[in-house]
């Protein structure tokens, strides 16, 4: 396992990060598209839209101490829906 975890988003060239749709730091259950929380949540939404948005691509260190522990004693795992644009969709 490495010794600074993070979660690395990026886009084609060209593209940028346009939207955040689902972000959670702990037990996330289901894929892209039909993410929900789970049992164990912490809401990462705002910390990735901050980081990431209108880039090409963006990385979140990932460690309790950084980001809380929202079920201690529990594996848990980071998960996040991302939807790249072209460069300029976003500018209009």
């Amino acid at each position: 396992m490495s010794q600074n975890p993070e979660v690395r988003l990026t886009c084609e060239q060209g593209w940028l990060i346009a939207a955040i749709n689902f972000a959670s730091f702990g037990t996330p259950e289901g894929h892209c598209g039909t993410f929900s929380p789970g049992n164990c949540h912490s809401d990462m939404l705002t910390i990735v839209q901050k980081a990431c948005f209108g880039q090409e691509g963006c990385s979140i260190p990932i460690s309790a101490a950084k980001l809380g522990d929202p079920c201690p004693g529990v594996v848990k795992r980071f998960a996040v829906e991302a939807l790249c644009s072209e460069r300029f969709q976003l500018l209009l």
